[in-house]
């Protein structure tokens, strides 16, 4: 008993020792880590603060790097600058003799504005309605415009495109505002609008937005049928991977509507091979009538099968067409 007294001594002992030396390990990994982190802690520490210092101690430096970022659309690098700028002279309360405090305010909104950060809607309502700088109020104008389109407020972006203007915004802001312009006014089916617009766009192969300006033009010239027009602007974004699944149920029908039957009915039928359309439905009624009419009923009876199988609704005559293809070809099932 005496032995297993001391055994059961010796192990609580043990343990006692075992979870010192883990404490002690744990604090001599902590010193550890410590003093390995400690160097970068530093380093981020100084260049924060010499970054700082660089702000308040060369603010004409400060502002030409900020400005040199803005040029180049690098809004998060600049607004940072920009920012710590605008507070230090609002701190100093005076004038800056090397450049005007009106240019800091304003390239702060407007990096503020392309980060999405809605503190800066209601400043640079503000700044548009009362600085005395026509300009600069409506390059404002364009960016806040675009801040609202980015959130889907419409009708907000078309009256501050409108109070933009182009007279001082690049060729490539005018193409942005034009195309979204378009969009808003699609969006509002008001399609009178809409279509200059997209149209304007179209006339521009670099654009970043041809492929949809046409897609647009070529909807609204389909909704207006004035289906030349559409067959021209479809024809450009036929085989984009982004309008290929939708454009030829349009297509199609144009074919059908300018009495070109045979051709309506053999591109339906090649795009219903190739797949994944988004009419597709709409596409075998399309295929399966064509075949009908033309009373090759073998070639109708697959597709007014399908068609009737997939629809919720379908139209008497739709199902007048399979009897009679069952019936041609003795399916009586």
């Amino acid at each position: 008993m005496l032995i297993l007294s001391v055994i059961h001594t010796c192990l609580e002992q043990s343990l006692v020792i075992e979870e010192n030396i883990q404490k002690l390990g744990r604090v001599n990994n902590y010193i550890r880590m410590k003093r390995l982190l400690f160097p970068f802690l530093f380093f981020f520490y100084c260049s924060a603060n010499a970054q700082q210092t660089l702000y308040l101690n060369d603010p004409q430096g400060a502002y030409k790097q900020a400005r040199e970022y803005f040029q180049k659309q690098n809004y998060s690098l600049a607004y940072p600058i920009f920012r710590e700028l605008e507070q230090d002279q609002q701190s100093q309360l005076q004038d800056n003799e090397s450049f005007e405090r009106q240019d800091i305010h304003y390239y702060t909104l407007v990096c503020s504005l392309n980060q999405d950060d809605s503190a800066s809607v209601a400043p640079a309502r503000q700044f548009i309605e009362q600085e005395n700088n026509a300009a600069r109020g409506q390059m404002l104008s364009y960016h806040l415009a675009e801040y609202e389109f980015r959130r889907g407020d419409y009708a907000s972006a078309l009256h501050l495109y409108e109070s933009a203007g182009i007279d001082n915004l690049s060729n490539a802001e005018i193409a942005n505002a034009k195309f979204h312009q378009g969009y808003a006014y699609f969006v509002k089916k008001d399609f009178e609008r809409a279509k200059p617009l997209f149209d304007a766009i179209r006339q521009l192969r670099s654009d970043p937005n041809y492929i949809d300006a046409n897609y647009y033009y070529g909807y609204i010239s389909f909704y207006q049928k004035k289906y030349s027009d559409a067959s021209a602007a479809f024809a450009v974004v036929e085989n984009d991977p982004k309008y290929r699944s939708v454009v030829p149920y349009y297509i199609a029908n144009i074919y059908l509507v300018q009495n070109q039957k045979d051709k309506a009915i053999s591109y339906a039928a090649s795009k219903l091979d190739a797949g994944n359309q988004y009419y597709d439905a709409e596409l075998r009624e399309l295929t399966g009538h064509g075949y009908y009419e033309q009373k090759n009923f073998e070639k109708a009876l697959p597709f007014l099968e399908s068609y009737v199988s997939k629809s919720k609704k379908v139209t008497r005559q739709d199902m007048f067409e399979l009897s009679y293809c069952y019936y041609e070809l003795k399916n009586y099932k």
